[in-house]
């Protein structure tokens, strides 16, 4: 095997190990994630916000009630204030992106302007003359908690704080001049030079917060303070505004691991897939002679890469799930099974 077929070897075993490894450590952790939520669901206590049990101490609590805050939360640059327990500055600069298309001598570079809230280094642009993008942001993006919050007599962590999702907008106010730039409100937010005809470089600001009032969470109990699960570290939010039924905020929990690992699922497919497509120019040369043939026949079909590829998706589906459902383990493998007799098959009519 020559050096370029050694180097397509090692660069299409990477990707199909690589898928492998994404798809099986996802779906790990997917199960994993899902016992804890069903061992939540049996363990969890309902908590008064007025008079917490002592059982309840260093346990999964279900509340819902009224949070509040002893003073409005403020940006003093903006001249903002607000009754919120988290109140978010996002900015926004105009900024020059690069796109590329096509590839080799036919490679074009276009270049654009989109608002980001990124710092775009173009510096490693192909072009840099006429397309630079300025080093910093004269205004920072800001998170700002209370540090006063309240369910009943018990006290919401920082790190609760920072959880909980914004929805609310801050409709912006007067002119203000910040940093030297002078904002004025336009469309929802304030700008910075002139929004009907913006430069690279312009900002937009807006203001978003969680207010203060009615929520619903599922959190941890300790030391008179409500603190996240760890749960909340795998993408898993327990919060919400309103009074949310206990079941309501488990299946929407659910509902978001399986939209966050449904993407690494299909990279981790793509993976292999691609993996296979760049070994089957080098997997003949690997087989004995009186194979070769048989193989690269086999393998020039995309539908059986295809369902080589399903096969070896299976199975890390399969491995992770082996200890949390068996009976869904056992299936994939039959599934794995039925690919591998299709490859034989194929195997044997190309040898004919």
């Amino acid at each position: 095997m020559g050096k370029a077929k050694r180097g397509l070897t090692i660069f299409g075993g990477l990707f199909l190990i690589g898928g492998f490894i994404l798809t099986a450590a996802n779906e790990w952790n997917l199960a994993r994630n899902q016992a804890d939520i069903a061992d939540l669901r049996g363990n969890l206590v309902d908590l008064s916000a007025h008079s917490p049990s002592p059982a309840a101490e260093g346990k999964p609590v279900y509340a819902a009630g009224t949070v509040t805050a002893a003073a409005p939360l403020q940006d003093p640059d903006f001249s903002v204030s607000a009754n919120a327990l988290k109140l978010v500055r996002q900015v926004e600069m105009l900024q020059w992106v690069e796109r590329v298309e096509g590839s080799g001598d036919d490679r074009n570079y276009r270049y654009e302007r989109v608002w980001l809230a990124q710092l775009v280094d173009s510096s490693r642009f192909y072009r840099k003359s006429g397309y630079e993008n300025p080093v910093s942001f004269p205004v920072e993006a800001a998170i700002t908690v209370t540090t006063t919050a309240k369910f009943g007599r018990l006290d919401l962590s920082p790190a609760l704080l920072h959880a909980l999702p914004a929805g609310n907008q801050v409709a912006p106010g007067q002119p203000v001049t910040v940093n030297g730039r002078t904002f004025a409100a336009h469309d929802g937010y304030w700008w910075s030079g002139d929004p009907g005809s913006p430069a690279v470089g312009d900002l937009r600001v807006r203001f978003v917060y969680a207010p203060t009032g009615v929520w619903s969470f599922i959190a941890r109990l300790a030391a008179n303070q409500l603190s996240p699960l760890p749960l909340n570290a795998a993408g898993v939010n327990f919060l919400a505004p309103g009074i949310v039924e206990r079941d309501t905020l488990l299946g929407s929990s659910q509902q978001q691991l399986y939209l966050h690992n449904w993407g690494f699922r299909l990279l981790g497919l793509a993976g292999m897939f691609a993996g296979l497509m760049i070994l089957r120019r080098t997997l003949p040369a690997l087989v004995s002679a009186q194979r070769q043939n048989a193989v690269e026949t086999a393998l020039a079909s995309p539908l059986n890469v295809v369902v080589l590829a399903a096969g070896f998706w299976c199975l890390a589906l399969a491995l992770a799930w082996i200890v949390y459902r068996p009976l869904l383990s056992l299936g994939l493998l039959i599934i794995l099974g039925l690919a591998l007799a299709w490859l034989l098959v194929s195997l044997r009519k190309a040898a004919t």
